[in-house]
């Protein structure tokens, strides 16, 4: 696991890099080109290593109904540490009963409840930041440690909407150091599998957008959120499986929202797209499964967002040009 660390220090390294020269002014247009060969640089395993896994499950549906009996029915809803602990371990449960509609169904009536302190909400920040957590087993062939991933992701997208509407306690640093983590989760992530057979969601990208939207409402500058930007499309550019449950309107939501809110940033996602569809004039058909998956999600995408119709008239018009070409 040191040689994985050793990626994730130089993917972070790059992409930290990167966003001050951005934020500097040094670099603009050049920098999807400049995150895209960070992509193109990650070296992946060729086998999946042990994981330990969450194997009680009834045990933990049992512990995981105890906590929220607790917390309801306290006068002051606290949660102890070891509970919270016990919570984040089972993050990595393959049942979805216990992770999904166990684990994080808990976490958002817990955020709901403030029920965590100001310690335990930055505790818990920084435990799905972590190696540990955002970066299981993820230089590793296809596996079930996407689980523990993604939904390090999905919580952390929970702490974010709860902190900006109720707790307020995460700062700006906090917050730009969280563009730092998650924009090196994309880089690496390389399972975007949605509906997993009996284990339930992956849904990494899909988990991404809700941390997108919530750095997006923050009062971060421009040059962060454009930056989380360019590497979130990089990162869908980049998915070598398809993309099929829901990821396309997922993001054209997402984008609809960031066109319309500021010209910046509509002229910026034009720009990204005309990128991306440069590069797409350059290559030639590859007979292999990656280039065929990326081929079509980017269509699925691209017809999600004409589908849409509300992006500012130089999206749409530049969308119904190049829709008869991709």
């Amino acid at each position: 696991m040191n040689a994985d660390h050793e990626v994730i220090q130089k993917v972070s390294r790059d992409l930290k890099q990167s966003r001050l020269q951005f934020e500097s002014g040094k670099i603009f247009k050049n920098l999807s080109g400049r995150i895209g060969h960070i992509f193109d640089g990650v070296v992946y395993r060729n086998k999946v290593t042990r994981m330990d896994l969450p194997e009680d499950d009834e045990a933990a549906l049992a512990r995981i109904q105890a906590v929220a009996v607790t917390a309801k029915q306290a006068g002051e809803p606290v949660l102890l540490d070891e509970d919270l602990d016990y919570l984040l371990d089972h993050l990595a449960a393959l049942n979805p009963q216990v992770r999904d509609k166990g684990v994080y169904f808990l976490f958002n009536d817990l955020l709901h409840m403030q029920a965590f302190s100001d310690k335990q909400l930055h505790y818990v920040k920084d435990t799905l930041l972590s190696d540990d957590f955002l970066f299981y087993h993820i230089l590793e062939p296809q596996n079930d440690g996407v689980f523990k991933r993604s939904f390090s992701v999905l919580i952390l997208s929970a702490l974010l909407y709860a902190d900006r509407s109720t707790y307020h306690t995460f700062s700006d640093a906090e917050l730009v150091a969280i563009i730092d983590r998650v924009t090196a989760y994309i880089v690496l992530e390389a399972d975007g599998r949605g509906y997993i057979g009996t284990k339930g969601w992956g849904h990494a990208y899909t988990h991404v957008g809700n941390v997108f939207d919530e750095i997006m409402a923050s009062d971060l500058n421009r040059a962060n959120k454009l930056f989380f930007l360019t590497v979130f499309l990089q990162g869908y550019r980049h998915m070598s499986v398809p993309l099929v449950f829901g990821e396309d309107h997922r993001l054209a939501m997402t984008f609809s929202y960031l066109a319309n809110r500021d010209n910046f940033f509509a002229e910026y996602f034009l720009t990204l797209l005309k990128d991306w569809q440069a590069s797409i004039l350059l290559v030639r058909p590859q007979e292999n499964e990656a280039f065929w998956n990326r081929w079509y999600n980017r269509n699925r995408l691209l017809q999600a967002l004409i589908v849409r119709n509300d992006f500012p008239d130089a999206i749409m018009d530049y969308l119904n040009e190049i829709v008869t070409m991709y």
